[in-house]
């Protein structure tokens, strides 16, 4: 089983809709939990097991069960928790319960309706200590949580479809993420960017005042730097639209290459290129073919 995946909501309206209820967007590993007769494992989204030592004897006390859920360092960030050093600090944040083998026999319990698995996930925490388990809050209004997320430097807000199903592997409009900054998970194509070449350019003056006739090289074009390339899939090709402004030597680039990165933009062209792209961080938990161009995330005209 893999994770059901979030839709990006097309604006805020669906913060007031009493048909959803929110919860607060994470920033750390998306995981399941599951518990069976071979032990307890933590899956990621993309099938990879996790070493997490914390979790490790789970089983003795737990029911047969799939949680879906959140790796997270409490105050922490998604890069907090790749670092194996801080094993003591992570914890697990369930949000859903998939699969309850012990209450629920003869049928799929996924497909039962959002709000009966999040009671039934509630009931199954209380009936069990876990320390290192907790389960997220909801709220009914979500305009207030987003506000409050905004104002805390949140990831965003999740809103979840009260009596939807839960749907294994898709990207689902049931669940519908609402982002307090826009931003994009595009891929690296290529390290072969020209940084930035120029301090001052030729025949100007500088901030110190000094008129350079030839000009000022930049840092990183003098030191031999290379920049990184990103791009989208369309239409099944990976295609490269832009330079991420991300600098560096290339033998510390050219890992990079292939790997997803989340980044900070002002807007997407219908080109695919983003708007000032910012680097935030590179993404482990997600395939590169899950990068592909929504034109639902086309803001601004142009692009050419």
């Amino acid at each position: 089983m893999k994770p059901m995946l979030a839709q990006q909501a097309k604006d805020n309206s669906i913060l007031r809709d009493p048909e959803y209820v929110a919860e607060v967007k994470y920033d750390g590993h998306r995981a399941l939990l599951v518990v069976d007769e071979f032990g307890s494992r933590v899956l990621s989204r993309t099938g990879k097991e996790k070493d997490v030592s914390f979790l490790k004897g789970i089983e003795k006390a737990a029911p047969s069960m799939i949680l879906d859920g959140e790796l997270i360092v409490p105050g922490g960030t998604s890069s907090d928790v790749s670092e194996l050093s801080k094993q003591n600090e992570l914890q697990y944040a369930a949000f859903d319960l998939l699969s309850w083998r012990d209450r629920e026999t003869g049928g799929r319990f996924y497909e039962r309706p959002f709000e009966y698995r999040r009671s039934r996930l509630e009931e199954l925490v209380r009936m069990v200590d876990w320390p290192k388990v907790q389960v997220s809050e909801l709220f009914e209004d979500g305009l207030t949580l987003f506000e409050l997320a905004q104002a805390e430097h949140m990831e965003g807000v999740m809103m979840k479809k009260k009596d939807a199903p839960y749907v294994p592997g898709k990207r689902s409009w049931f669940w519908q993420k609402v982002k307090c900054h826009t931003t994009y998970d595009v891929v690296v194509t290529g390290c072969d960017a020209e940084p930035t070449q120029w301090t001052v350019r030729p025949g100007q003056y500088g901030t110190d005042g000094v008129f350079y006739p030839d000009g000022k090289p930049s840092s990183t074009k003098l030191a031999g730097y290379v920049g990184l390339t990103y791009g989208w899939y369309m239409e099944g090709e990976l295609r490269t639209v832009g330079k991420l402004g991300y600098t560096g030597p290339r033998e510390e680039l050219e890992p990079l290459v292939g790997k997803v990165v989340e980044v900070k933009a002002y807007g997407c062209y219908e080109s695919g290129a983003l708007r000032h792209p910012g680097v935030l961080r590179f993404r482990d938990d997600k395939l590169p073919t899950e990068c592909v161009l929504d034109y639902g995330l086309v803001t601004l005209n142009g692009g050419k």
